[in-house]
């Protein structure tokens, strides 16, 4: 289920308080989608491939001032099908290498108006210990990095718009091994200055869990039983 927003604030201050004005329109989006998928594996080796379908989000615009507030009606957002497939191939017990791709089809997206699709290749290479096999701390921790490319949906000055990113990451365990918390650390670099007179540079801050079972309880094994007593031999 997907939910958004777009908030965008305007705010003036002339130093006199006839001059001092702000304004913020707000737009909200959800709606429902699916995804179905499959993975198999065989010896060293893993794949899947996944498909997304894809759906229009709908929602309200707001418009806020120091005046008023004011529903400017409907807003709709297009979120793309896609076509997405994996490998990893183990080189040992402990290191992992990863490849994937991603297709966007973005021209059969409703209320988008793009005039191509598109595409997101990347390639990771992780290291997985074993539970027990490393003695240091660090050294007990799963880590990961990798280097992924797209080509954007369309296209500024004639020339298609790029982008990069290097990502990696690092695995804490908790107790047991199926309770752990993933950090993770993305650069990306969107477009060039040169071809496209535009160029976005981002920085983000990522935090997953996994396990910490909070809808259900351990089986509870207590119960009565009859202890027999001590049988005295007597000779």
């Amino acid at each position: 289920y997907y939910f958004g927003h777009d908030i965008r604030k305007f705010y003036q201050n002339a130093g006199f308080g006839i001059f001092n004005t702000s304004e913020s329109i707000t737009s909200t989006y959800k709606n429902p989608s699916a995804t179905i998928g499959f993975t198999a594996d065989r010896e060293n080796l893993a794949g899947g491939m996944y498909y997304s379908f894809g759906c229009v989000l709908e929602g309200n615009r707001t418009r806020t001032s120091i005046h008023e507030t004011e529903e400017l009606g409907t807003i709709r957002h297009s979120v793309p099908s896609q076509l997405g497939t994996g490998l990893t191939y183990k080189l040992d017990n402990e290191f992992k290498l990863s490849a994937d791709y991603i297709y966007s089809f973005w021209k059969d997206a409703k209320y988008a108006d793009y005039g191509k699709n598109s595409w997101k290749a990347g390639f990771g290479f992780a290291h997985d210990p074993k539970e027990g096999d490393r003695t240091t701390f660090m050294g007990q921790m799963p880590k990961r990095i990798g280097i992924s490319y797209r080509e954007l949906p369309f296209s500024v000055n004639g020339k298609a718009v790029t982008e990069t990113a290097v990502s990696t990451g690092i695995t804490f365990p908790i107790q047991r091994s199926e309770n752990q918390i993933d950090f993770g650390l993305q650069y990306t670099m969107r477009g060039n200055l040169d071809d496209n007179d535009r160029q976005d540079r981002a920085l983000m801050f990522m935090v997953g869990i996994t396990g910490f079972d909070i809808l259900t309880k351990a089986f509870n094994r207590k119960a009565p039983r009859e202890i027999p007593q001590v049988e005295e031999i007597t000779q």
